[in-house]
């Protein structure tokens, strides 16, 4: 399947791969590769997204009770195959006739996906609408305040699968959200703990190594002509930035095309295509801080290695 880029992606992607040697992760949900994640996500062996999917069930009452008596437009941001969404769907139900959903998704391929599964989950009392966006392209405010005047005044936006460690610019993604949001909105982030130890550190490097998530990180070199069998995975973690990292080192020269242009690969090249931040608690809280939200809720799960922290905007 071709991915069709949309807008400036392509320049996005020429000048990220010429100029710095990286894919940009977010492209990798593109086509095929949401199709892999779909596969990925829910997999009982992928641990991470069953240990979050237990941490939100087990803390979906918490959540509605800093909520109140207020009514809330659920919005998930980056929104996969939507299944973490039904715990916060399940517990919205019991207050909201109707509960109303918005899936939010760089990728057109994981909107459908995610729309599609959702209602194979919740066949009542639900109305999903998607939209297409780029968080790291600035605010999304005409989204948030139109579903504002439609139906509940208030939201709540939800980022789960360590998706916020993905990004490089941490800071700058939470201010967009922060514009987005009015006062009276809720954000909850989940993301993956810093190892605490060798051993949960070997199996968090097992389970990146796996072939079912090489084959999200490969999606992007796959459309543009690259042969697996033409280099080599490295997956380690950086101690010094607390983070997983994926490097594809090519064994051969190759030339790849973006449309019109070409783009010369060198034999040895280590091509970086992503990386997987894991956080403390105080540093969750600074970021938190830093980008004008006040923390009202932190929860983690028994073994420490996944926490939700629920913040809203404060007054500059």
């Amino acid at each position: 399947m071709a991915i069709e880029f949309q807008g400036t992606q392509p320049q996005e992607l020429l000048t990220a791969l010429y100029g710095r040697g990286e894919i940009p992760f977010k492209l990798e949900y593109m086509g095929e590769g949401a199709e892999a994640w779909s596969r990925l996500a829910e997999a009982e062996e992928y641990d991470l997204g069953q240990n979050e999917f237990k941490l939100i069930r087990d803390s979906a009452k918490d959540i509605f009770a800093k909520i109140g008596r207020n009514k809330v437009n659920l919005l998930y941001l980056g929104c996969g195959t939507c299944f973490k969404a039904i715990p916060l769907i399940r517990a919205a139900s019991k207050t909201h006739s109707p509960v109303n959903l918005c899936l939010l998704d760089i990728s057109p391929t994981m909107l459908e996906i995610g729309k599609k599964k959702i209602a194979q989950k919740i066949k009542r009392n639900l109305l999903v609408e998607t939209a297409r966006i780029d968080f790291e392209g600035g605010n999304f405010a005409h989204i948030t305040s139109s579903l504002r005047k439609r139906f509940y005044r208030n939201n709540l936006l939800f980022f789960f699968g360590n998706t916020f460690g993905n990004l490089s610019d941490r800071t700058r993604i939470l201010i967009n959200f922060r514009e987005s949001m009015a006062a009276s909105d809720y954000l909850l982030i989940g993301v993956e703990l810093v190892p605490k130890g060798n051993d949960e550190l070997q199996n968090m490097l097992k389970r990146y190594r796996s072939e079912a998530v090489l084959a999200v990180f490969f999606n992007i070199l796959k459309n543009l002509g690259v042969n697996r069998h033409g280099g080599r995975f490295i997956v380690s973690y950086n101690h010094l930035k607390n983070q997983v990292e994926w490097r594809f080192e090519l064994s051969k020269d190759t030339a790849v095309r973006l449309g019109d242009e070409w783009v010369e690969l060198r034999k040895g090249q280590k091509i970086f295509l992503g990386m997987s931040h894991k956080f403390t608690p105080a540093e969750l809280k600074k970021l938190f801080k830093y980008a004008g939200f006040k923390v009202v809720m932190f929860a983690a799960n028994k073994d420490k290695t996944f926490a939700l922290v629920m913040g809203q905007p404060k007054g500059l």
